[in-house]
């Protein structure tokens, strides 16, 4: 990635904007863009320094973001909280979206142990801007590292809280494998898991 994290985190709180369950984490904010853009900047710290981020373009602009975890480096630290901007996103958000924050992360990191053991890579976030979806830039953010999946005979994980997203998932090659309601959000959620194709 080779645009500052701010650009790329103004993107995806854009790209996010009525997404269910970032508008859960603030349910009394009219604009929760504002809000979600640090755990966004959070997201994307960790990731650039865990694994990898790509971007997609249109007209010199960031669009969209994909954000990649290896398995083995899914899971966060209290230093990385720390490090990559959790104080900045309890000063502006405040406890209570915080802690909403902490109790989904939660359940999909059980749910995420539970379902899949073997290495794998983490799909933590695709974003593109409302202006730009159906253009085919999906297949720019996500297509490399399927291939390096398929290459490496790793599966693919993924969360959804979109009910829209099921079906571009699934062109990619991703079936769903859990639904439910989270705990305290009443936010539907879906696991998508993709297993590696032959070269």
């Amino acid at each position: 990635m080779t645009a500052p994290i701010d650009d790329v985190a103004t993107t995806l709180a854009q790209a996010f904007a009525h997404d269910p369950l970032m508008c859960s984490f603030f349910p009394y904010e009219q604009n929760s863009s504002a809000l979600s853009y640090y755990t966004f900047r959070f997201l994307i710290s960790h990731s650039l320094a865990n694994g990898e981020v790509t971007l997609a373009h249109a007209n010199d602009q960031i669009v969209g973001a994909a954000l990649w975890l290896a398995s083995e480096n899914a899971e966060r630290t209290l230093m990385d909280e720390i490090r990559h901007g959790g104080i900045a996103m309890l000063n502006k958000q405040g406890v209570k979206a915080i802690l909403r924050q902490i109790r989904a992360s939660a359940q999909m990191q059980q749910l995420h142990q539970t379902l899949m053991h073997a290495p794998h890579y983490y799909l933590s976030i695709l974003g593109l801007t409302k202006e730009v979806r159906g253009q085919g830039l999906a297949t720019q953010l996500i297509t490399p590292m399927l291939e390096r999946a398929d290459y490496e005979k790793k599966p693919c994980y993924l969360d959804t809280h979109n009910e829209a997203n099921i079906n571009l998932y699934r062109h990619y090659g991703f079936e769903v494998v859990h639904e439910g309601v989270m705990k305290g959000l009443k936010v539907r959620h879906w696991v998508m898991i993709r297993q590696p194709r032959n070269n």
